[in-house]
């Protein structure tokens, strides 16, 4: 077997585990999500939306790109492994004492003093993500998503167990915090327990000037990521105080979810693998085009399906306290289907060694999203937001996807003519969906099981026109994800095509 061909078998394997740690997350914190929304009033996830503004930040910052700079080297050395290991942790203890000493900064900002103690106590995530990343590094230089998919699903589950139990006792935004406090604690030994590497007391300044020009860039492009995602909550929270900020991060985080987590199965393989693929474009645009397909056939029919059925979603899951978030959920639903299309223009750039471009493209882009949200906001409050982040976002997707295109020598029709038939077959049925909520019957009955009936039809339909189209969407779908089910008896006489 050739070096490209073991590639390629590690990236359809890291795939298929990659995937199904991000489905059973997406379970995960979807039922998870519900149970708190229905113990947690939106105000308290509110608070616990200020504080990330600065600690998500912060998180970006802390991590100079390092790791992303040894997952593009063709060979690490144990010196490079535990010189990163040991610049992390510092930097790791920098950022918990600055916060955790700092908690007032954040809670005059607000105005809110709830914020003191929540932030110190979050302060020390910083510690444990630190330690924890360079475990992280190593199993996705092995392409070693199996191990990752243990870690990540265990560590989820059992902090979720904890915020929960907390919530019931009426712990509010605590139980929020110390779900994500007791994930990072988590993580972080069971990497200790079973990763057969530990630091050597090694600290090789020649390796961190060597990674830092390639992983300072990243940094600046995850700063400015990170920037552009957090303004609106930051002018929300200031200007509009806590509840408005929960529920305007519910409809975003609805919206991100099933998107981060379906591009997240695909980019952590995809970037190890193109970066081993560089100087083969032919590779690249198929691994690229795949990716993206793939994507697209789940998210555009989620997130337009979503779209039809937010109303009965919202009061019937979360229940009458997050109503306002239904308007803005229909908006982003939309502009979630559209972003489906730019998963992976980051990670073309990024893999080839461009880090660059995205960084200028969020140069302009940033100035623009505050000068716009500040206006939206002052004009039409939330919703003002909301429509000015769906017009910006969706200009730089196609700039992102026609700049990506470009660099791997391929043409902007060749790339969308590959989502034809998702695209098509998502509005029929979104818009079906749409229409069946309004008919008088079904919509006097209660949220729950309306919302029962819609899904139920959305999905049938799409599958049966996605099946009927023939499209060569499935051939990847099975031969990628679920190569098993082509031995069915059932696929094999009736879609022999596949």
């Amino acid at each position: 077997m050739t070096d490209t061909q073991l590639i390629k078998s590690k990236y359809k394997s890291g795939i298929k585990w990659s995937t199904l740690n991000n489905t059973l997350i997406i379970i995960i914190q979807t039922i998870v999500g519900i149970i708190l929304a229905r113990l947690i009033d939106p105000s308290q996830f509110g608070l616990l939306g200020m504080i990330l503004v600065f600690i998500n930040f912060a998180h970006v910052i802390r991590d100079i790109g390092l790791n992303h700079a040894l997952i593009q080297k063709a060979n690490v050395s144990k010196t490079e492994y535990s010189t990163v290991f040991w610049t992390n942790l510092f930097l790791g203890i920098v950022f918990t004492v600055t916060f955790y000493f700092g908690a007032s900064f954040i809670a005059n900002i607000y105005e809110n003093q709830k914020l003191i103690a929540l932030t110190k106590l979050l302060s020390f995530s910083f510690l444990f993500a630190s330690m924890s990343s360079i475990f992280r590094t190593i199993y996705f230089i092995k392409l070693d998503f199996r191990t990752l998919t243990i870690i990540d699903v265990l560590s989820i589950v059992l902090s979720s167990i904890a915020a929960i139990i907390l919530a019931i006792l009426g712990f509010g935004a605590w139980a929020l915090v110390w779900q994500i406090l007791i994930g990072n604690i988590i993580t972080f030994i069971i990497f200790i327990v079973i990763t057969d590497w530990y630091p050597s007391l090694i600290i090789n300044i020649s390796t961190i000037k060597q990674l830092f020009p390639f992983g300072s860039i990243i940094t600046l492009n995850t700063i400015f990521d990170s920037v552009k995602l957090n303004i609106d909550n930051f002018i929300i929270g200031k200007l509009s105080g806590e509840y408005n900020l929960g529920i305007y991060n519910r409809a975003f985080g609805l919206m991100r979810l099933p998107i981060t987590n379906l591009t997240n199965s695909i980019r952590k393989v995809m970037f190890p693998t193109l970066s081993k693929l560089k100087s083969e474009i032919k590779e690249i645009q198929n691994v690229y085009i795949r990716s993206t397909r793939i994507v697209a056939f789940f998210a555009l029919p989620l997130m337009l399906g979503m779209w039809a059925v937010s109303q009965p979603f919202i009061l019937g899951i979360y229940g009458e306290n997050w109503e306002k978030t239904i308007p803005i959920l229909r908006v982003f639903s939309i502009l979630g289907a559209i972003q489906s299309l730019n998963s992976f223009t980051g990670t073309i750039f990024n893999s080839l060694g461009y880090p660059h471009i995205p960084l200028y493209l969020k140069i302009i882009n940033i100035p623009l999203t505050i000068i716009g949200l500040i206006y939206g906001f002052m004009y039409y409050n939330i919703m003002g937001i909301v429509y000015v982040l769906f017009f910006l976002n969706t200009s730089f997707v196609f700039i992102n996807i026609f700049l990506a295109n470009r660099l791997i020598k391929l043409r902007n029709i060749d790339f969308f003519k590959h989502f034809t038939t998702p695209t098509i077959c998502s509005i029929i049925m979104a818009s079906i969906v749409e229409l069946l909520r309004h008919i008088t019957p079904l919509n006097r009955m209660q949220n729950i099981i309306q919302l029962a009936i819609l899904v139920i039809t959305g999905i049938l339909i799409y599958t049966i026109l996605v099946f009927a189209s023939k499209s060569e969407i499935l051939s990847d779908i099975f031969n990628h994800m679920f190569p098993s089910l082509k031995k069915c008896k059932l696929i094999k006489k009736y879609f022999k095509w596949i």
